[in-house]
């Protein structure tokens, strides 16, 4: 897989026909399938380039797949900094059926009031997240202990 691959040697023009050319022979020479992704506002490697690069590593031979997934936030080269790109890669799970995630009354184990005030915390939190909830405590994996 490569995710918006590349390497930059300078910021000049040559650089572009440098990796277009690059990437015709390393295609010459690969055999073994791979998939790529580029988005269309990378700020390192402008979509004419990317989709360049595909083209000749292609037509040299290389078994390949493109996934040109458009613009991504403010910087598509940044792909795999952010929650959001999960979307853009994995499906997203079906519906489960279950209660929503912040409904806290549908939670087991959350009868006092301290297990409810660190179940929101952790709804706070930024993915990825976890939680353990028991019978008998609440463990929450940035503190050291747990409420009971």
């Amino acid at each position: 897989m490569s995710f918006a691959g590349g390497a930059r040697t300078c910021e000049c023009a040559a650089g572009d026909a440098q990796l277009i050319d690059a990437s015709g022979a390393l295609g010459a020479r690969v055999r073994v399938p791979s998939l790529w992704l580029f988005g269309d506002n990378d700020a390192i490697f402008p979509a004419a380039t990317w989709r360049a690069m595909f083209e000749r590593f292609t037509a040299a031979g290389a078994p390949a797949e493109l996934d040109a997934y458009g613009r991504f936030m403010s910087d598509s080269h940044k792909l795999l900094g952010s929650w959001e790109d999960l979307l853009i890669w994995m499906p997203l799970p079906e519906a489960s059926g279950y209660a929503a995630i912040g409904d806290i009354d549908a939670v087991p184990y959350l009868g006092s009031d301290a297990s409810r005030a660190l179940y929101r915390r952790f709804l706070a939190l930024p993915f990825p997240r976890a939680i353990a909830i028991g019978e008998k405590s609440v463990l929450y994996p940035r503190m050291t202990g747990s409420i009971r």
